[in-house]
């Protein structure tokens, strides 16, 4: 099959997919700004009230590692086809462990090799960046999410590694426009980064 993505494709696709279902990423991205102002207001407030300043920011980082979960499974949804709903975001937290597990390993795998040579951190964070999504599409365990990412973008990592690029700068022009951009390019770049799996992952 062909292994090959076109990164202008899925920009584009990003970019429609994002216009049609706006309000909803729109929205949890509201949700999320919301949580992390309550996460920095329980900081902030940590000297006096430590133990209440610790319990908010784990309940904040519970909800948002869900939240992230929901996302992968609603940019899927509209990769797939389908229209995501509310209920999508908070829908995989069944998962929560393995999702949290692998989100660890995988930082840690990364942080290893950016402490080698930065060189192998970057390669091993572009080898292994789809295994949490392959958690949430095929409910597969940490360590054969992580095999199986490195298969799916075997002879693909530099076009990832520019893919990511192309990503950080959509990224860039959306918080320039006064933050407000962001609503769209994020969102944007989330169904962009989905389509992309998915290309790759049917021709594996």
């Amino acid at each position: 099959m062909n292994k090959k993505f076109s990164k202008g494709e899925a920009i584009k696709f990003g970019w429609e997919g994002m216009k049609k279902n706006f309000w909803l990423f729109a929205g949890v991205m509201i949700i999320l700004l919301v949580l992390s102002s309550i996460s920095s207001s329980g900081n902030a407030n940590a000297k006096t009230f430590s133990l209440w300043g610790a319990v908010i920011t784990l309940l904040v980082a519970v909800i948002d590692t869900i939240i992230q979960m929901g996302i992968i499974r609603a940019t899927l949804k509209v990769v797939d086809g389908a229209k995501p709903t509310i209920d999508d975001i908070f829908a995989e937290r069944k998962l929560f462990w393995r999702y949290l597990g692998c989100t660890i390993l995988y930082g840690l795998i990364v942080l290893g090799g950016l402490i080698l040579l930065v060189v192998p951190g970057i390669i091993w964070a572009i080898k292994y960046q789809f295994a949490r999504y392959l958690i949430i599409d095929k409910k597969m365990g940490i360590m054969d999410s992580l095999r199986r990412s490195g298969e799916i973008t075997m002879g693909q990592k530099g076009q990832l590694f520019l893919f990511c690029l192309l990503m950080l700068g959509v990224t860039i022009l959306g918080a320039l426009a006064l933050g407000i951009g962001l609503f769209a390019a994020i969102p944007t770049v989330m169904i962009a980064g989905a389509f992309v799996y998915r290309k790759l992952s049917v021709a594996v």
